[in-house]
């Protein structure tokens, strides 16, 4: 009697261990489970919805007037239709509006108008009106929070409307770096309106180059069969068929990012004037800033 009192015993402890712990432990787990997702569900109801468009704080640019920046900030939202309009663009617009020649230079990845502040003075002396714009997303022009809504199409379209609200003609387009691709594909679209092209350490990729190091998104095509690759190859037979106007291919020899591919608009405008700006590298305007802008002046001019 004693040995199954002793056997019973051992049983009952070996159903509390296998059937009844696991149970015990299984509430338990659910208990913390459910405390955590309830904190998850309160803690996101509670957090603030992340807004679209934010727009950098005015008192982050004080102080560049002290390091050449010394231009009226201009600021529109271009109106894309059905009451709409684009997030806020900001420009400046130097030098007489009855001018003759416009110049408006474009900026690429990491940078704004800024690059430009050493050229503008001298082109502005010389009695041009130039603009440049901050591309939606760099420098004081608002920008996305979400990575998706930057692509080509988004920066061809700010720059298009931009130049219809501005009303300009005999437009001498200056573009460096990811302007480049944006700027020369415009020209292609609307051309009545430019006069000269000024081309400057930048590229027209209709296939993988070195996306990686270039953030500016989904602008440079990582296939052949993409929509901006399509875009860049009609821009190349564009600029080697029908664009007979003056420009000027203007590369550093210091800029190991863009080297060689100067030789593509050699080959795309064998009627270009070339000029290499030595002792430069890939932000030729922080180098040789007022140097550019005399070159540009001596084309206009037709003196070079």
């Amino acid at each position: 009697m004693a040995d199954l009192k002793q056997y019973l015993k051992w049983v009952a402890i070996i159903l509390i261990w296998w059937v009844a712990l696991p149970v015990v432990i299984s509430a338990l787990l659910s208990i913390v489970s459910a405390k955590e997702l309830l904190i998850g569900l309160m803690f996101i109801m509670r957090r603030k919805k992340k807004p679209v468009v934010v727009r950098t704080p005015e008192d982050r640019f004080l102080g560049l007037e002290k390091i050449g920046y010394t231009f009226k900030s201009n600021y529109v939202e271009l109106p894309i239709g059905g009451g709409k309009t684009m997030p806020r663009v900001h420009y400046i617009d130097e030098g007489p509006r009855d001018a003759k020649e416009t110049i408006v230079c474009l900026h690429g990845e990491h940078s704004w108008s800024f690059l430009y502040r050493s050229m503008v003075p001298g082109l502005v002396k010389a009695g041009y009106r130039v603009i440049a714009l901050d591309f939606i997303g760099f420098g004081k022009s608002d920008k996305f929070t979400y990575a998706d809504m930057y692509n080509h199409e988004l920066y061809k379209l700010t720059l298009r409307l931009l130049l219809d609200h501005l009303k300009v003609q005999n437009v001498t387009l200056v573009c460096h770096d990811c302007g480049g691709p944006v700027g020369l594909s415009v020209v292609k679209e609307m051309p009545e309106i430019f006069s000269r092209l000024v081309i400057m350490n930048t590229f027209l990729p209709i296939g993988l180059y070195k996306a990686g190091a270039v953030k500016w998104s989904q602008l440079i095509p990582m296939s052949t069969r993409s929509p901006v690759a399509w875009d860049m190859q009609t821009t190349r037979d564009f600029l080697a068929a029908k664009w007979k106007r003056p420009a000027l291919i203007m590369f550093s020899d210091k800029d190991y990012f863009t080297k060689g591919h100067e030789k593509l608009f050699q080959k795309l405008l064998p009627h270009a004037s070339n000029k290499t700006v030595v002792g430069a590298g890939h932000f030729l305007q922080e180098d040789k800033g007022e140097e550019l802008a005399m070159h540009i002046t001596s084309f206009i001019e037709g003196k070079l």
